[in-house]
């Protein structure tokens, strides 16, 4: 098995969560071992971190991708364009530490992606990174509930027209499902079908909706990859487990279309965004318990944290046409995910049975304890 690693080393600051000497001597049985395929590292400011750990990367011949949010987490930078959403309101926002606050930016602005290239261009071009590993790729998710979904500025409601939509009809739809209880309902919200385009949802307008949100993410981020292949960067992307990715604006078989490897985050224990449990969960409050229920039936139960639904997955991420490298919880954040070496071994015993010879101990080198790198060789 090969692994890739990521690190977060905090947001936009000039200092380092993380330490390039302790990252190293976690890294170095791996690469001893023959196993380090890669590392992903982002998206501080300090440039002494990255300095310091490619230098000794580079030596061992392993690749360093700077780990880059896109659509989310430029905490304390004034130059992003926020989404607006159905209601009007600030969205809601699951807030993981200061560092991640999950904030969005409007993906139709083209100033939100010029400020990413430039960001890159001005302070981490000078590394000489091999790639980018991007992000924040994405809406918010039902985390935020229906009326948080997608953005109705001036620019994205022309964009809604131009796609065939009524963004009035659609705004409405979106407030009625989310202010009534699904008891309340006439017509629940149902998911009638899943492929590997999305799933389809029995209101039309919804269901136009959805996909036309997937439709604006590959967009500007199709653009963004090209821009970053232009400059020599090979580019990777941090993706939903595939199923609950839709409702974020995620479709894995187009967005692997320009990218070179995806990561899908097939996290079965974290109750936090992109953890399936807490994913589900807030499929079940955003669109009620009928959808939360077809989902289940399609991908299987919550018993034995989700391990169906993983199976599942891994076997429609083969459908994808880039490298896939599935992504697991190696580490431990208290009141988030406590992970044991008999969970990371059963992972990668599910993932070795779908044939991936690459994947992703997720989510913080920084935070994974011994034991559990132990596990891994």
């Amino acid at each position: 098995m090969q692994y890739v690693f990521q690190c977060f080393t905090g947001d936009l600051s000039e200092v380092s969560l993380a330490d390039a000497g302790i990252l190293l001597s976690k890294l170095k049985p791996f690469h001893e071992a023959g196993q380090l395929k890669a590392v992903m590292a982002g998206w501080s400011l300090d440039l002494d971190f990255y300095r310091s750990l490619k230098e000794t990367l580079d030596q061992w011949g392993v690749p360093l991708y700077l780990k880059l949010a896109v659509f989310s987490e430029w905490n304390g930078y004034e130059g992003f364009e926020k989404t607006v959403p159905a209601d009007g309101r600030e969205v809601s926002t699951h807030v993981l530490s200061s560092e991640e606050t999950f904030e969005f930016r409007c993906p139709t602005s083209e100033h939100n992606l010029e400020e990413v290239l430039s960001l890159y261009d001005r302070h981490f071009a000078e590394i000489g990174f091999s790639g980018v590993f991007l992000d924040r790729i994405r809406y918010s998710s039902l985390t935020s509930g229906l009326a948080g979904m997608g953005c109705f500025c001036d620019r994205c409601q022309r964009i809604y027209r131009r796609k065939g939509l009524d963004p009035d009809k659609v705004r409405e739809k979106l407030l009625h499902y989310a202010s009534c209880p699904e008891p309340e309902l006439q017509q629940p919200l149902r998911l009638l079908e899943y492929t590997n385009d999305g799933w389809r949802v029995n209101d039309p307008e919804l269901d136009a909706f959805f996909r036309v949100r997937c439709e604006i993410i590959e967009e500007s981020l199709g653009r963004l990859i090209d821009a970053f292949h232009e400059r020599g960067l090979k580019v990777g992307l941090d993706l939903f487990a595939p199923s609950l990715g839709y409702f974020a604006g995620q479709r894995f078989r187009y967005l692997g279309k320009k990218a070179d490897f995806v990561k899908p985050m097939l996290y079965r224990y974290t109750d936090a965004p992109a953890g399936i449990p807490f994913e589900v969960d807030a499929l079940r409050d955003a669109l009620g318990e009928s959808a939360a229920e077809d989902c289940l039936s399609v991908f299987g139960t919550e018993a034995e944290h989700y391990r169906k639904l993983v199976e599942q997955e891994l076997t429609n991420l083969r459908s994808c046409s880039c490298d896939v490298y599935p992504g697991f919880e190696a580490n431990t954040v208290p009141g988030v995910v406590t992970m044991s070496p008999e969970r990371v071994k059963d992972m990668l015993n599910l993932i070795q049975k779908s044939s991936f010879d690459t994947v992703v101990p997720s989510w913080n080198l920084a935070m994974m304890p011994k034991e559990n790198l132990i596990e891994l060789h």
